[in-house]
């Protein structure tokens, strides 16, 4: 069955900033929320999928595709192709891939007062300390069965200090990542800060519940918060975010509103707009999940 929390981004929680040796005031808390993302061309779960490439580092990132591609059970992958298959539903044409590496060295030397070992070293005495690999692709994905397509450009670097080939597994890696990721909806994560208000303890206590996954006491402290500030505008706007996590969006929307209403700001203003982007995804990711 296919997953749909398969990928996850990781988010660390922000530090205390020292503002004076006697004060030391909270950045605010940071709650972080799912939300879905859709595959970027309009399709169907089932469709069947081919990948074609141009040139050899081109077939080795459509093989790392296809390896991930197979546990999210989402497409009917087609074997490696040299020419695109007439009844395939979704193509993925890879061009001009390329993998560009640099050699570092460490020049070092225990001859300082050699000149002579000098003007040789370059010859005899470099040592490589690492390899520095870069890559990419241009990709065209379409739709056979919808008509629509996408062309995106993807991009990886690495470090390596063993070896150029371990760097052009590692960059090979990165670049499948993002193309699987773009090809199948999934669920993600995003965060969103409470801002703390130390006239008013209570609202950081909301936030930090609804962090742990308590939003129901959550909910109760925020309301508890905005009772106590009520042209304070952050209470609300944790009020609203509360109901976002329960898929009320109307609802929210008239929370984070009222917040906005309080206290104009470019905060509330894109989490309005993040609550209409979700349904839409939602709905995006509820239609491609269907049969085709």
């Amino acid at each position: 069955m296919f997953d749909l929390s398969s990928f996850r981004s990781l988010v660390k929680r922000p530090a205390l900033l020292a503002v004076s040796c006697l004060s030391v005031i909270s950045c605010g808390t940071t709650l972080t929320l799912d939300e879905p993302v859709p595959a970027i061309i309009d399709v169907n779960r089932n469709s069947t999928l081919a990948i074609i490439a141009d040139n050899s580092v081109g077939r080795d990132i459509a093989r790392e595709v296809r390896i991930k591609l197979h546990p999210s059970g989402f497409y009917r992958i087609q074997p490696l192709l040299h020419s695109p298959d007439p009844d395939t539903d979704v193509l993925v044409a890879l061009s001009g891939s390329y993998l560009d590496c640099t050699i570092n060295y460490d020049t070092s030397h225990d001859h300082d007062h050699d000149k002579k070992h000098d003007r040789d070293r370059y010859d005899d005495d470099r040592r490589i300390s690492s390899y520095d690999v870069r890559g990419g692709t241009t990709c065209r994905i379409s739709s056979r069965c919808t008509g629509s397509s996408a062309y995106r450009n993807y991009y990886g670097s690495d470090t390596s200090y063993n070896s150029e080939y371990a760097a052009h597994d590692e960059v090979i890696d990165e670049i499948s990542d993002k193309i699987v990721r773009d090809l199948v909806p999934h669920q993600s994560t995003y965060t969103v800060t409470i801002d703390s208000d130390d006239e008013n303890p209570i609202l950081e206590q909301a936030a930090e519940a609804c962090k742990a996954g308590n939003w129901t006491l959550g909910e109760q402290l925020a309301k508890q918060a905005s009772a106590n500030k009520p042209q304070s505008a952050e209470p609300w706007f944790l009020l609203g975010i509360v109901e976002r996590s329960r898929r009320n969006f109307t609802r929210s929307s008239e929370l984070i509103a009222k917040a906005a209403s309080i206290q104009p700001s470019g905060k509330y203003q894109r989490e309005l707009r993040r609550n209409s982007e979700i349904q839409i995804n939602m709905q995006a990711v509820k239609h491609q999940l269907q049969e085709r």
